[in-house]
């Protein structure tokens, strides 16, 4: 027996030969639906990954930028009071000069203050419309922390890690 009357005899129908080719349109504007949704879907996603990935690339740089603070003070301990009062944290709008470059002789307020210098310019260089400043935590006002903010954000409001700020706890302790 072929095929056609084998269909035909368990399908109740009535010696007639049933002949399917082909896609109906309907079937194929569903597959087109379908295919331009998942399309659009990715689209999307492959969207979304770039501005997480741009968002940790600016966190990285913004890490680098703190831990170079840290740095800093944690080399100059004595200097809380410079750090916390005295210290202009005001970005310059192009990188500033080392004073101590090259000079023989250099004090100590003359180094730390090209050492603010230096990562103030790399701020600059790092991230858009950078911010820096070492301040006391929110959280403990005893502990020191330092703050980094792109942007357009502000130190003064960068407790908590959110979308361009930071504030990484020191661990020295304050005076």
């Amino acid at each position: 027996m072929d095929e056609q009357k084998l269909f035909a005899r368990f399908s109740g129908a009535k010696s007639s030969i049933v002949s399917w080719s082909g896609f109906t349109l309907i079937e194929v504007l569903v597959a087109l639906l379908v295919l331009g949704l998942s399309v659009l879907g990715y689209a999307a996603l492959q969207g979304q990954a770039l501005a997480m990935t741009q968002a940790a690339f600016w966190r990285a740089q913004a890490y680098d930028v703190a831990e170079q603070l840290a740095i800093v003070v944690h080399a100059n301990p004595a200097q809380q009071n410079f750090f916390l009062s005295t210290v202009d944290w005001k970005m310059p709008s192009s990188p500033l000069p080392l004073a101590c470059v090259g000079r023989r002789v250099c004090s100590a307020d003359q180094r730390l203050q090209a050492d603010i210098n230096q990562l103030k310019t790399q701020a600059l260089l790092q991230l858009p419309q950078a911010q820096i400043q070492v301040d006391r935590c929110a959280a403990a006002a005893t502990q020191l922390c330092a703050k980094v903010a792109w942007s357009g954000n502000s130190v003064t409001s960068c407790e908590t890690a959110g979308e361009g700020c930071l504030s990484l706890p020191l661990a020295v302790t304050a005076l």
